[in-house]
């Protein structure tokens, strides 16, 4: 019984010793280190509130040779995860290993921590750890992670493995460190308005995580899973392609190449390059009318529809993060970035009549009132079950072309022009002429609308964007306009074609060819009897490509010549 009681006691009595070892601080001490610099343990690291950690070894131990760059590598990642707040040292045991023998390891090694050498008082300073006053010194290396503040000692922490070994450091410097909140960033518009909604990507070797934006363009990595001691951070939105982006852009893009109006931001030079070529050119005009016309649904060219630059650029560790200015491709008017209103107010207007299956027409949308524009863009939907839009062309707007609409659309037709010099379009003019073919009896109203994504707009040359608005007008007596019928065959051809044409009176009609640049190529006087009438036209020698056909100088259709 008696033994037993002295067990009991011998094991309380040990428990204690341990106890009172491990709440004893570390010893002061003063080194200097190869670089000739004096630091004093408590005055430059525990009561700086720095976490101190160093290793006990020397310059020929085969260990400490293998654990030198895990070693080095952590020092790098843990200055990167607790910038400020954490230093290592390497100090040796050895009498021969003077400063001058620790900086040559130091370079054979590539260590860039402080260490020192006998000469610089690391015996010393090694001598509470190397002689059990904290625990049973097993030899070199031996790795010591000294409080802050309190200087309480954690010794000899060891893993299995070197890497194993510095992982457990590097949750016992995490463990030590007081968690601070972690920073908040922003992504914002050039405006200074935040960009909602932007997908942050966090990246690192075997590490993949991701947080959002919020309303005015905040984002923390509070809360991702375990950051690594260094990553990099990716944005990423890919909003709708005509999410800010019009014709309006283009017209835009087009006076700044024709040094008309310059661009005044840098930030409008990447907004306008929308091919990713470097430069801006009339190629990106191209590409953005793709995108407006619905022939590109996504960039051929650019990883996405917006563009993130950090400002400033900078490192990314220890849960910090970066802002970034955010530009929405094509936008260079900043309708997206700074929600600019456009003006609004200019009406379109056709007359609106019941029509019959099978029947052609050709639909004139006239301008409401005089207005002098750059260019314009219309969405226009339509029933597709009831109505085809075969053809749109204009003798108003200047180099009207093909690659002005899409026809391949189903259910809708985008329109998209713009001009090098300000077209004036006068009162009561017809803006465009649509070629419908009519698939079931009903009312044009009903089967032909404006319709979005594309907000139908014209361009005005003082630079303000005015909504267009389709209105439609009953038709009241049949009219001269109204009854004529027109047909022109064969379409394509090679320059000879007929121009059927029906009329409810004998007239002479002066019909005329017009390049889409405007140059007329061909100009003739011909006798129309009432009712139908075939006219035989011949374009000149040489002439090829999309021409307009003019009657009484309205135009009524195009012919493609090859």
């Amino acid at each position: 019984m008696i033994s037993g009681m002295k067990k009991v006691l011998s094991t309380l009595l040990l428990s204690f010793i341990l106890l009172v070892c491990q709440a004893t601080p570390a010893p002061d001490f003063t080194i200097t280190t190869t670089d000739g610099v004096q630091r004093q343990l408590y005055n430059n690291y525990i009561n700086q509130g720095k976490v101190l950690v160093f290793e006990v070894f020397f310059t020929s131990c085969p260990p400490c040779n293998t654990h030198a760059p895990y070693w080095q590598s952590l020092y790098q990642n843990m200055l990167a995860a607790h910038p400020g707040q954490v230093e290592f040292l390497i100090l040796s045991t050895l009498t021969s290993d003077v400063n001058t023998v620790v900086a040559t390891y130091r370079t054979n090694k590539g260590l860039t921590m402080p260490g020192a050498g006998s000469n610089g008082g690391s015996q010393t300073a090694l001598q509470p750890y190397t002689s059990g006053q904290f625990g049973p010194f097993q030899g070199t290396p031996t790795f010591v992670v000294i409080a802050p503040g309190t200087g309480e000692v954690h010794f000899d922490i060891r893993g299995n493995s070197p890497q194993n070994t510095m992982d457990l450091l590097a949750q016992k410097i995490a463990d030590l460190l007081p968690a601070a909140p972690l920073p908040l960033c922003n992504i914002t518009s050039p405006y200074g308005s935040g960009v909602p909604d932007v997908n942050v990507q966090v990246t690192a070797p075997g590490y993949n995580q991701s947080t959002t934006t919020d309303n005015n363009g905040n984002y923390s990595l509070e809360g991702l899973p375990s950051l690594p001691a260094t990553y990099t951070i990716t944005p990423n939105k890919d909003a709708g392609i005509l999410e800010g982006m019009s014709t309006f852009d283009l017209v835009r893009i087009l006076k700044h190449i024709l040094d008309i109006e310059p661009f005044t931001e840098p930030w409008q030079l990447i907004a306008a390059d929308l091919n990713c070529s470097g430069e801006v050119t009339t190629f990106d005009i191209a590409t953005g009318r793709k995108f407006i016309l619905g022939i590109y649904a996504t960039s051929p060219d650019c990883p996405g529809t917006w563009y993130f630059e950090a400002t400033p650029p900078g490192q990314t560790s220890g849960g910090a993060c970066l802002d970034f200015l955010g530009l929405r491709r094509g936008d260079v008017t900043g309708t997206y970035l700074q929600g600019a209103a456009d003006d609004r107010g200019m009406r379109l207007w056709a007359e609106n009549r019941r029509v019959k299956r099978g029947e052609t027409l050709r639909l004139r949308v006239h301008n409401q009132e005089a207005i002098t524009i750059m260019g314009l863009q219309l969405g226009l939907g339509f029933d597709a079950g009831r109505l085809r839009i075969t053809d749109v062309c204009s003798d108003q707007l200047t180099g009207f072309c093909d690659e002005n609409i899409n026809l391949n659309l189903e259910g809708y037709l985008p329109v998209s022009w713009i001009t090098e010099r300000p077209v004036e379009v006068a009162d009561g003019s017809v803006m465009m002429t649509i070629a419908l073919e009519v698939l079931e009896d009903g009312l044009l109203s009903d089967m032909l609308y404006t319709e979005r994504p594309l907000a139908s707009e014209a361009y005005t040359e003082d630079g303000r964007a005015i909504e267009l608005g389709l209105d439609w007008r009953q038709a009241t007596a049949p009219t001269e306009e109204a009854d004529e019928n027109i047909i022109i065959s064969p379409n394509p051809n090679r320059g000879t074609f007929t121009l059927g044409y029906e009329s409810r009176v004998a007239e002479r009609l002066t019909i005329e060819l017009v390049s889409s640049q405007g140059r007329v190529v061909l100009s003739e006087v011909h006798a129309v009897q009432s009712g139908a009438n075939r006219l035989q036209l011949e374009a000149p020698a040489g002439e090829e490509g999309v021409y307009f056909i003019r009657i009484n100088r309205q135009t009524v259709g195009r012919v493609v010549i090859r």
